[in-house]
């Protein structure tokens, strides 16, 4: 088996699951050049597609050649699920009722990176639709713990739940690329973790190659029954993956959940690409020559092929000489141009549009980068959409926020002998701050709500500070006590 391909599943569900998925992956990545062109090739067939410059051949999916002919600079779901992205690009707050554990485990999270990390594991949920983190937990010293958190891709797992619990992993199937000990030759192996049955819990290494178990090999000693080391206090065994979910799921997988911007994002792709070709070869006046020979043309030969080829550019001269095969005498004239660019980039702009309709986006929140109607290249999501869109996904990430500390806090627990609580965190987000704009519009209608008697002064105050009922009464007994003494010293004077 090749080391940079990983092992297939058995379960041919399983193997559909995992090449969507990476699909979406190369999309989010920058390497689906290969899928677009094949896509152009699909769309238009090979003859005009190589009129396009796109070449026939190809390696794979995901790239490995450099191929041309192809418009890659819009990529619908890549600026969906990246703008979508923000409720983490401002460090979330961490709480639990025993301080003392709120604190460590806020500590230990900014140290792991946790906040800067899910900014991409959020982006990477939303397209992929699932998204997974790894937490080990090692000793560096004696007083010196490290949290390490790694993103695992669910086109590398394959995973079974409990039917109590059927969105929740309890049993985990990782391909990995790992070095042997001995050799240091690079094999694929499979980490499986089960904690279906709580009173026989195991991990082992398989490698995927040849089913055998190679448990003593990389881990140096057999994890499972009464020595599986993920335990809570009270003897619980714990995976320690963590699932995210783009939405609440009756199962593991929801992989071909908007499908539909997938499939919009290539074919925004095959459209670019289509105007690219026309502006740079349709755009101007088609000439055209009837008894008339070119004489600077010559002959060129490829795959069995022969053609006459000239430069036919509006900055070229032409030298046409009479046909002796056309005694009738020779016409020379020209069509119009053969696209209308500005229509095509309306369209396709259009197109777009009610592709990112699929990811919740409405129309009143998509904006343009600029004035000018044709600027809309790339898809812009206005603040008050982040807004929503966040509002949407904070119960499903908390849920697995919250499982994340508490898989911290069972590990750490673990391995350093600590009482951290395993339970009862809460993760509080922060709100897409408003533009200028916005929040001059919301404190004129507060003001004009509270002239017109609709609003009190402390809720006004709530409003536009976005304070609680307490703190705003604190600041207007607070500005209300300045006024009185500064009436009091006018009075004196």
């Amino acid at each position: 088996m090749s080391t940079t391909t990983p092992p297939i599943p058995v379960d041919p569900w399983e193997q559909r699951r995992w090449d969507h998925t990476r699909l979406r992956r190369r999309l989010i990545s920058g390497e689906w050049r290969a899928d677009l062109q094949r896509r152009v090739i699909q769309a238009v067939g090979p003859t005009r597609a190589e009129a396009w410059g796109v070449g026939s051949g190809l390696a794979y999916a995901g790239g490995g050649t450099a191929y041309g002919g192809v418009d890659l600079s819009s990529n619908i779901l890549m600026q969906v699920s990246g703008q979508l992205a923000c409720m983490y690009d401002r460090p979330p707050s961490v709480a639990h009722p025993d301080e003392i554990s709120g604190e460590v485990m806020a500590a230990t999270l900014e140290r792991a990176g946790w906040a800067s990390l899910m900014q991409r594991i959020q982006r990477d949920t939303l397209a992929l639709r699932e998204m997974m983190i790894r937490v080990d937990v090692a000793l560096d010293s004696a007083a010196d713990l490290r949290v390490s958190l790694r993103p695992v891709y669910p086109d590398l797992v394959v995973g079974a739940a409990t039917p109590a619990r059927p969105d929740e992993l309890a049993s985990v199937r990782e391909a990995r690329l790992r070095a042997d000990p001995l050799t240091g030759e690079h094999r694929w192996t499979w980490d499986a973790l089960d904690v279906r049955d709580p009173a026989h819990p195991s991990y082992r290494v398989i490698d995927a190659v040849t089913g055998d178990d190679v448990t003593l090999v990389y881990l140096g000693a057999d994890l499972s029954g009464a020595a599986y080391p993920y335990r809570d206090s009270d003897g619980r065994p714990v995976l320690p993956y963590v699932l995210w979910h783009a939405s609440r799921c009756p199962g593991l997988w929801d992989a071909w959940a908007g499908v539909e911007l997938v499939e919009g994002t290539l074919q925004a792709g095959v459209h670019w690409s289509h105007l690219a070709h026309a502006m740079t070869q349709a755009a101007h006046p088609q000439r055209y020559a009837v008894g008339v020979e070119l004489p600077n043309s010559h002959v060129t030969d490829g795959e069995g092929r022969a053609r006459h080829e000239v430069v036919a550019d509006p900055a070229t001269v032409l030298m046409l000489q009479p046909s002796p095969d056309a005694p009738g005498g020779m016409t020379i004239g020209q069509w119009q141009p053969g696209a209308d660019i500005g229509a095509m980039t309306d369209a396709v702009e259009r197109y777009e549009r009610r592709v990112a309709a699929f990811a919740g986006v409405s129309a009143s929140d998509l904006l343009r980068v600029s004035g000018d109607p044709r600027s809309g290249y790339a898809l812009m999501i206005s603040r008050e959409g982040k807004r929503e869109a966040s509002k949407r996904f904070e119960p499903v990430f908390r849920r697995s926020d919250e499982q994340l500390c508490r898989v911290i806090a069972v590990l750490v627990n673990r391995l350093s002998g600590t009482r951290l609580a395993e339970g009862g965190y809460r993760i509080g987000y922060q709100p897409v701050p408003l533009s200028a704009d916005e929040r001059k519009a919301e404190v004129d209608e507060t003001l004009e709500l509270l002239d017109r008697g609709m609003l009190t002064r402390v809720e006004a105050m709530m409003r536009v500070h976005g304070i609680t009922r307490s703190a705003a009464e604190g600041r207007l007994a607070v500005t209300s006590l300045e006024g009185y003494h500064g009436r009091a010293g006018e009075a004196a004077g």
